[in-house]
């Protein structure tokens, strides 16, 4: 092999070992939601990821789920928002007096303000896992809203949410978004971003074959 291929392929192989690796699927079981309010169960649901314990936030309320149910998910992020999420912010309830649309990012972006405030708070402290849940459930689904928070004399609080939200409609979060694959699986789930990590020794591993490659090609070179 001459000078020109060595070099080619222990530049190739170097490159290959600072790829992260990027995980596309998960399983996702859902064990339990210790607390309910007003008839669902709110604020921190739990179960794990591929059978490591997870925290988790709903942010569905299409699908109805039971413990120890698991399902298919997609991975994402709330940013930039994946194309393998849910929501699309089209048709995203914004109470009166707030008017207008959402992209998809906005809507991920409200989604991940809501959820923060319930990761902040992992033991309800504050008491308000009911309300952060069902406004986070009323930003794509009306009718948690006009069928159960008003119903429930928790509808000014939600609208009141929403609009803290809505401020920051334009201001990213970081959680990693499970979007359950098909839909109907499911719930699409929200939870702390955490780094996917490369499998033991994969960088050193190549990157010390590549250092073999160019060694021995000098070997050759100056014997």
């Amino acid at each position: 092999m001459n000078k020109k291929r060595f070099l080619t392929f222990a530049v190739a192989i170097m490159f290959l070992a600072l790829v992260p690796v990027v995980a596309g699927a998960s399983t996702i079981t859902f064990t339990s939601a210790p607390v309910s309010a007003y008839g669902f169960g709110v604020g921190l649901y739990y179960g794990t990821v591929d059978g490591v314990d997870a925290l988790f936030v709903c942010d569905d309320f299409f699908t109805d789920i039971g413990g120890g149910q698991s399902w298919h998910a997609n991975d994402g992020v709330t940013d930039p928002s994946s194309p393998t999420n849910m929501f699309t912010g089209a048709g995203a309830f914004l109470p009166f007096p707030i008017s207008g649309t959402l992209t998809t990012q906005q809507d991920y972006n409200m989604l991940g303000f809501l959820a923060d405030k319930i990761f902040a708070d992992p033991t309800d402290a504050g008491g308000q896992w009911g309300v952060d849940s069902f406004a986070i459930w009323s930003l794509n689904d009306s009718a948690a809203y006009t069928s159960y928070a008003q119903s429930q004399g928790i509808g000014g609080a939600v609208s009141s949410l929403l609009s803290s939200a809505y401020a920051n409609k334009n201001n990213p979060t970081d959680l990693t978004v499970y979007t359950p694959d098909p839909w109907n699986t499911g719930q699409e789930f929200l939870s702390p971003a955490v780094a996917t990590p490369e499998p033991p020794g994969f960088s050193l591993m190549f990157i010390g074959a590549a250092c073999i490659v160019a060694g021995k090609f000098r070997h050759k070179r100056i014997s």
